[in-house]
């Protein structure tokens, strides 16, 4: 069983401070990378946050959708910053 595990991506639509990319573009190009590990993959899993802050911008929320719309495999996102008993039933839910 192949399992692809990343962490808190923190996708946003502003460059952070102190990077000198394209950010938007360089995190495109990360994610299609897990996309491409994952042809072989029998899960993938985020357990970090996906956003930068609690209202991402358009263009952040676009490169999620994109990122999932083209996920071969299951997917699980665990959230970050969550109490036991809130993950628990996050998980029976999804």
């Amino acid at each position: 069983m192949k399992i692809i595990f990343f962490t808190d991506p923190h996708l946003t639509s502003r460059k952070p401070a102190g990077r000198s990319d394209d950010y938007l573009m360089t995190m495109e190009y990360k994610l299609s990378e897990i996309i491409e590990a994952a042809a072989d993959a029998d899960y993938i899993i985020n357990a970090g946050d996906i956003f930068d802050r609690y209202n991402p911008a358009i263009s952040a929320m676009n490169l999620l959708i994109d990122f999932v719309d083209r996920i071969p495999v299951s997917y699980t996102h665990l959230r970050a910053h969550e109490t036991d008993s809130y993950l628990v039933c996050r998980l029976l839910l999804e």
